[in-house]
């Protein structure tokens, strides 16, 4: 079950990050998909109990907004 949540959780992990290549950083949307992505990192973590084990393979971890 947590190997399916987890491949299931991939999939959504490729539509926000091709959705977020295509705006650009100083924009509003662009920070909530971050946002939403770093959610999605640890629900996964937490459902899983271990790291998203896609984020190595395609280096799209979280990353900072200018905000922080």
């Amino acid at each position: 079950m947590k190997d399916r949540f987890a491949a299931d959780m991939e999939g959504v992990h490729r539509v926000i990050v091709s959705y977020s290549m295509n705006l650009r950083t100083s924009c509003a949307d662009y920070w909530a998909l971050q946002r939403l992505h770093d959610a999605l990192l640890a629900t996964v973590s937490e459902v899983t109990g271990k790291e998203a084990p896609w984020i190595g393979r395609t280096l799209t971890g979280p990353r900072t907004s200018p905000d922080k």
